[in-house]
Parts: C-alpha cells; structure tokens; sequence
C-alpha cells in the first residue's frame, strides 16, 4: 500500500485539508444535482465517507478518536479506488462530471501517499 510512501504532510495538515474537504465535496454534490444526478449521489456518498472518518480519527486534536491515523489513510486509500471504479462504471455521468469525480477519488489516495504515518 502507499499510504505513508512520501510522508510531506504532517497528521494535522492532513487534518485541515479534511476539514475543507467535506464541505467542497457537499457543495459539489449540490452543483451536479440538478444536471446529473447519478454524479451527485456518488459525491455526496464521498462527503458522508469523508466527513464519518474526520470524526473518528485520531489526528490531534481528535474529536471521537477511533481509528488511528494509518488506519485513516489506509481507509482513504480504498475509498479513493472505489469512487474511481463508481466514477468510471456507473451509467448516465456526464465526460465532465466523469472527470471531476476520478479527480476527486485522486485526491484520497494522493493524501494518504502523501501523509506522515511513521508516528502513529
């Protein structure tokens, strides 16, 4: 796995790119739904998962500490794959919005390549 593999970012930096991620993933979902409903529910599926693993994991300061913050990034690791292969199977997405949602699986799986695990 990757997570870890080129560790730039410290537990707390990943934490405030997380902070910022579940709102920007809520006003996507909110922007594909009217045109492209079936792009919107896959984003909006990736606000839940991002917000649900901010919540449980236990990079300083913790607000339900859980889950470690390897396990985090390993978690986010898979989910970015999965979104990736919803993105690219599910019928009805829009070239654009196609688009738009591997950049978003990218965005996980780039985090936990590039977040410090050796500490936790």
């Amino acid at each position: 796995m990757i997570t870890g593999s080129i560790p730039v970012l410290s537990p707390q930096a990943h934490r405030r790119i997380d902070q910022w991620a579940f709102p920007a993933l809520l006003a996507t979902a909110a922007l594909m739904s009217r045109r492209d409903p079936t792009a919107a529910s896959v984003a909006l599926m990736t606000a839940v998962v991002e917000g649900a693993a901010h919540l449980i994991t236990d990079y300083p300061p913790a607000i339900l500490p859980v889950i470690g913050f390897r396990t985090h990034n390993r978690w986010a690791f898979a989910h970015g794959l999965f979104i990736g292969a919803l993105s690219l199977s599910l019928p009805g997405i829009s070239r654009r919005n196609r688009a738009a949602l591997c950049a978003l699986a990218a965005m996980p799986i780039m985090l936990a390549a590039l977040s410090d695990t050796r500490t936790s």
